[in-house]
């Protein structure tokens, strides 16, 4: 595997690398977000569903842009 040597563009501008940043992201702040819904008594599960869905939703838009927006990218256009 080789880095590409535009790597920083790549980062700045894929639409693919934004939105996996944002399902990890919401990844990373679940556990958290669940702390404080354990802490509520009717909220709990709808929650913890809605941020679950969002990073499934991120993820499959990340792997959409990679697929179709990033030969858009890789053509210059």
């Amino acid at each position: 595997m080789r880095l590409a040597s535009d790597w920083k563009r790549t980062l700045l501008y894929a639409y693919s690398v934004r939105w996996w940043a944002a399902a990890s992201l919401i990844i990373l702040i679940e556990p958290f977000v669940g702390l404080l819904v354990d802490l509520s008594d009717d909220w709990s599960i709808d929650v913890r569903f809605a941020l679950r869905s969002l990073s499934g939703i991120f993820g499959l838009l990340g792997i959409w842009a990679r697929v179709t927006k990033q030969k858009e990218f890789e053509d210059g256009k």
